[in-house]
């Protein structure tokens, strides 16, 4: 992406980048960090591999994800996988086998450690199915960053675990997913499986708001990340009864519960029953990150209709996307520099999209989004700055030493290092690929 940005913006990219990279290496020789911190620091380090404007780094690079690996083989060995946990691709096993896949693809090997770790990952999800089917549906069973559908999408792109058997295996995780698009009556409304019930534990915090329960449209944790992993099985061969009628149901919804926001497309950011009985769209997003905004569920929009072949649609979702990047700054409604709900978000997906279609409108404003990514980002590493009234002071205390991809400095790094390098890959695991 170097040669679409100027000299001055580039500069200070690598600067910043290069800046961190030394911070994280010296981090880790101090080792101020905790173990279950681990496997953020190995996906932040295999991405950072072989990138070409960080050619003096890569011996340090090379040690720390020697290093870690180590590690987690003598843990295997003597049965100690307490900070090995399946909890979806961003923590434990999942990131794990992500950061090996990306090891495998830049040096060719690893290839029997990623194989294991790809499909100790399958046998757990394809062994889970029954058990978690006999439970009320909490949004971490299918969501994208802990549940079905992200570990879903990132395995049908794993070549090394190809086989019938696996390939069964799959297509049980497939029906699980399709089978939450069916629906079912509550009370008198008729909703879809999707419905989480009051009471469940990711949803007291909303109880209030849903006596009822709600249903979650957000890329993250909503239906749109198990529509994209559901099209992507079907645009990858997979055949699976009443797989095409459920990508279209969940595809429908939310064309039918999208509205207009000053000529910008917005989506409901978690729905009542009543509403989603009554066909209301309501509690709109509020700003354009990638979790829960307009940004990632249009982006999603956009991938599914090319996973399905609705190139009429794609073209439609691509417009929108660029009308919603090519916006105001304030129109963003965002505060933190983070990629989860920050100005990463928006800097990740429009570059990202302006790879898949090559249409330089993405490109219009990418230098002020990549300022305003690095204002965002030193407020918060400057210990001594102001903080703002409304960024949390979590985020102001932990932020400068925070690894890890979604809500720390790590994934801003990493979204600043994707501007200028063709090769990374943690956009994979955010389904904005």
């Amino acid at each position: 992406m170097e040669h679409i940005l100027s000299e001055n913006i580039q500069d200070q990219v690598i600067i910043e980048s290069k800046k961190y990279i030394e911070i994280f290496i010296q981090l880790y020789k101090d080792k101020l960090f905790n173990d279950n911190e681990k496997d953020n620091i190995l996906l932040l380090f295999c991405e950072m591999m072989n990138q070409s404007y960080f050619k003096e780094y890569q011996n340090e690079i090379e040690y720390i994800i020697t290093d870690i690996l180590n590690d987690i083989k003598s843990n295997l060995y003597n049965d100690n996988q307490k900070d090995l946990s399946i909890n979806g691709m961003f923590k434990g096993f999942g990131n794990i086998a992500f950061s090996i896949n990306i090891l495998n693809k830049k040096t060719g090997d690893f290839q029997e450690f990623s194989s294991f770790f790809n499909q100790y990952l399958l046998d757990y999800l394809e062994k889970s199915i029954v058990p978690l089917k006999e439970k009320k549906l909490e949004v971490v069973y299918y969501d994208l960053i802990y549940g079905f559908s992200g570990v879903l999408y990132y395995l049908l792109d794993c070549k090394n675990i190809r086989n019938e058997d696996n390939k069964r295996k799959l297509c049980n995780i497939i029906s699980y997913l399709k089978y939450l698009c069916q629906e079912h009556y509550y009370g008198k409304d008729k909703v879809i499986n999707f419905h989480i019930e009051k009471g469940q534990k990711y949803m007291r915090d909303d109880e209030n708001l849903f006596p009822d329960g709600y249903i979650d449209f957000g890329l993250a944790h909503g239906m749109l990340g198990v529509c994209i992993a559901l099209s992507k099985a079907k645009y990858l061969g997979y055949e699976v009864a009443g797989l095409d009628e459920a990508i279209k149901k969940l595809y429908d919804i939310y064309e039918m519960f999208s509205a207009r926001d000053k000529e910008v497309l917005k989506y409901p950011i978690l729905l009542s029953v009543k509403d989603y009985a009554n066909k209301k769209a309501n509690n709109i997003s509020l700003n354009c990150g990638w979790c829960y905004g307009n940004i990632g569920i249009v982006r999603g929009m956009m991938k599914v209709s090319n996973y399905i072949g609705l190139n009429n649609k794609y073209l439609y979702y691509k417009e929108e996307l660029i009308k919603i990047i090519n916006n105001s700054i304030e129109s963003y409604n965002l505060d933190l520099p983070i990629l989860c709900h920050g100005y990463a978000s928006v800097l990740a997906i429009q570059i990202n999209a302006y790879r898949e279609t090559k249409d330089k409108r993405f490109l219009n404003n990418l230098e002020r989004n990549i300022s305003s990514v690095l204002e965002e980002h030193k407020i918060l590493s400057n210990l001594n700055s102001k903080i703002k009234d409304n960024i949390y002071k979590g985020y102001y205390k932990n932020y400068y030493k925070d690894f890890c991809l979604l809500e720390g400095v790590g994934g801003v790094i990493l979204t600043l290092m994707d501007c200028i390098n063709d090769d990374m890959n943690f956009n994979r695991i955010l389904m904005i690929d």
